[in-house]
């Protein structure tokens, strides 16, 4: 997240040197290449692509390339980079049940309890149903004998 928020940054820097460029400011003579072939910035190919953001080595390293920051705005990100790094990855959840899969497990199971109870109702409605016309005909045929 971090990468992909100080790439957007490295590209609107560089955005605005190209508009300033073309304004006739003193970077006039800054030439702002946006090809592909850029080593700075990696293609984003999300999840297709294998994306490997960049180490918070090379983005300080970007960062010092940067033209157009004054040395405070420069410090400042760098001071930003290394407390994203001190803060460190938060650890991942445990390989449990998590809370999405409990939710899905909850739901499958109120639909299976539903359909089990239906299916019971309909169960003993069917049985109750031939026990009447069982004993029904059982009391014809003692009729009959009689």
């Amino acid at each position: 997240m971090l990468s992909l928020f100080l790439t957007f940054i490295l590209l609107s820097l560089r955005m605005s040197g190209a508009q300033e460029a073309a304004k006739g400011s003193p970077q006039a003579g800054v030439e702002v290449d946006l090809s592909d072939e850029n080593p700075e910035v990696a293609p984003m190919d999300g999840l297709q692509g294998g994306f490997q953001p960049p180490s918070i080595e090379q983005l300080l390293s970007m960062v010092d390339t940067m033209e157009g920051l004054s040395d405070a705005d420069r410090e400042d990100l760098k001071q930003q980079l290394l407390q994203q790094q001190n803060m460190g990855v938060p650890a991942p959840e445990p390989s449990g049940l998590t809370s999405e899969a409990l939710i899905l497990l909850a739901a499958l199971s109120l639909i299976i309890f539903i359909f089990v109870f239906f299916g019971y109702k309909l169960y003993k409605s069917l049985k109750d149903k031939e026990r009447k016309r069982d004993e029904k005909r059982k009391l014809k045929q003692q009729k009959k004998k009689k």
